[in-house]
């Protein structure tokens, strides 16, 4: 059985990647892996597929996301879609994205691992523009740049629908950041942003932490292990005097010490909905870990707290979880 016997046009050489291995086993795979694929695009033109689908690791290519895509654009059996690590590239997500233009029943896409490129995520970015249906789009792992954010920033402005953007441990810079934060000045849907691993560095998370604090829709922000420092740590205590939305903000991984430990309480102490924090492995000693107890004794909202691979003992330790507990409770009697 080949690719060529599905009901979806494809080429004649047709190539899909299984790694490399002797010749006869490499052949073997291959075939299995194609035999495979010819009977999933079935599925999906016949609409028996789904709703949900993953090919994690399949490395279908550009070719297999091509065929891919062409299935989709009539498929609405398919409601979450995982095609991660495939090896598609910027040529295959091209194809994709002609589909999500059609495409109104794909909720959640993962494209991650996929060496997409800010070309590829143009096309992606202008295909949100216009799809009304997807609710999770998962970027991370690529090779998202400035341009790519542009990219996805004018997507932002004008896509209502987006709830979860995951675009984390791509190169986007200050830059980019700058244009992430631009989207999220108008947009009023999303609700979860990951950005982390990005080298945002302090330039990039002052952008963010001002229009965070006139945004009212975002709930959960990750920015951990962006180099922002004790001096972004203070832009993000800005963020929680004044956001009322935002539910959970992870910021580890960011070297922000006693320093920013100390500009940090006085954004708990202020804040009355956040409900978890992630500052863990962000080189707090003694003295920056007391700030944050003191704050966290007046906080009652913070229930989940995490400090793991800091500086401190166990002194301080019990007495932040002491807070964390009491927390609970109150959370507990509230509902």
């Amino acid at each position: 059985m080949s690719l060529a016997s599905t009901d979806v046009p494809l080429p004649s050489d047709t190539k899909i990647a299984v790694g490399v291995k002797p010749t006869t086993e490499l052949n073997n795979e291959r075939r299995e892996v194609e035999d495979w694929f010819a009977n999933f695009l079935r599925r999906v033109v016949a609409n028996t597929a789904g709703p949900k689908e993953v090919l994690l690791g399949v490395k279908i290519g550009s070719d297999g996301a091509a065929y891919l895509g062409e299935a989709l654009k009539d498929n609405t059996s398919i409601v979450e879609l995982d095609v991660q690590w495939n090896m598609i590239g910027k040529e295959g997500v091209g194809r994709l994205a002609e589909s999500l233009e059609v495409n109104r029943t794909i909720k959640h896409l993962n494209l991650s691992g996929n060496s997409i490129d800010d070309t590829g995520v143009s096309l992606v970015s202008n295909a949100l523009a216009v799809n009304e249906g997807m609710t999770k789009l998962d970027l991370s792992g690529n090779h998202v740049g400035v341009d790519g954010a542009n990219s996805l920033a004018d997507a932002l402005e004008s896509n209502g629908t987006l709830r979860k953007l995951d675009v984390r441990f791509n190169c986007m810079v200050a830059e980019g950041c700058a244009h992430i934060a631009r989207g999220l000045l108008t947009n009023i849907g999303l609700v979860s942003l990951n950005i982390s691993g990005n080298y945002i560095g302090v330039e990039g998370v002052q952008r963010l932490a001002e229009v965070l604090e006139q945004n009212t829709s975002l709930t959960s922000l990750n920015v951990g292990g962006n180099l922002v420092g004790a001096q972004g740590a203070a832009y993000l205590s800005q963020v929680l005097k004044y956001n009322t939305t935002l539910r959970s903000l992870k910021m580890s991984s960011n070297s922000i010490g006693n320093e920013g430990a100390y500009y940090m309480s006085d954004g708990i102490r202020e804040n009355t909905t956040l409900a978890k924090l992630d500052i863990s492995g962000n080189s707090i000693g003694g003295e920056g870990a007391s700030h944050i107890s003191d704050a966290m004794k007046t906080n009652t909202t913070i229930t989940c707290l995490n400090v793991d691979e800091n500086l401190f003992g166990d002194e301080v330790l019990n007495m932040l979880a002491e807070s964390v507990s009491r927390n609970q409770s109150l959370a507990t009697q509230g509902q």
